[in-house]
């Protein structure tokens, strides 16, 4: 739709496209960080995200056109804040942490494990 709005010179229209796109993905992302919260509250746990601060500069993924923009497209920076501010006012601690091997580190003893494909077994707790 951008391309045909483009080729035909609106810009405005563009533009007006945009903002309604990023108003929805704010809204939606507003939704997101209330919900965990919300299960933070109630287990009565804290929080863990990935760090993400360099994930579009992968190496891995700088020739899959699909994945490059998708990660562009991705709010991951205004959910993790919302989250961040959400958690404080509720005192949930948040705690950022090193998105290396996260897929191979088990969630309840923290040591690395077994992963193949999407099983994945824990070698210290079973």
């Amino acid at each position: 739709m951008r391309s045909r709005l483009q080729s035909q010179r609106k810009y405005k229209k563009i533009k007006q496209v945009k903002n309604r796109e990023s108003m929805i993905i704010r809204n939606l992302n507003h939704h997101i960080s209330k919900k965990i919260a919300d299960i933070a509250v109630k287990a009565k746990s804290g929080i863990r995200l990935e760090r993400l601060k360099n994930i579009r500069n992968n190496k891995k993924n700088r020739y899959k056109r699909n994945l490059q923009n998708t990660l562009h497209s991705w709010s991951s920076y205004q959910l993790q804040t919302q989250i961040g501010y959400k958690t404080r006012l509720l005192g949930i601690p948040v705690e950022y942490i090193d998105p290396h091997y996260t897929s191979r580190t088990c969630s309840k003893c923290r040591h690395m494990g077994q992963r193949e494909g999407k099983n994945f077994k824990c070698l210290d707790c079973g």
